[in-house]
């Protein structure tokens, strides 16, 4: 778990994603390290969304993660600092 986040180096302004949400444990320690920037997670599990963190800084997207460009141009991002997947 750490690994992986270390290794997104978070900018706490950047914007990131995770593309298979599941319990929200990677997405929770991505949340903690960011200050104004915004975290979009996906899963295609509707009762993953439960998981969610309740913040206007978090994005859930219920859908499947192989349109997630299509998703976040749709939201307005036009670039993320990294993505989990």
């Amino acid at each position: 778990l750490h690994e992986s986040i270390d290794g997104l180096k978070i900018n706490p302004e950047g914007v990131y994603v995770d593309l298979t949400f599941g319990s929200g444990g990677h997405s929770q320690e991505i949340f903690k390290k960011l200050k104004g920037g915004k975290l979009i997670a996906f899963d295609h599990d509707e009762e993953t969304k439960q998981n969610s963190i309740n913040d206007k800084r978090f994005v859930f997207v219920h859908g499947n993660f192989r349109f997630f460009k299509n998703f976040l141009l749709y939201l307005g991002f036009k670039k993320v600092h990294g993505v989990l997947a």
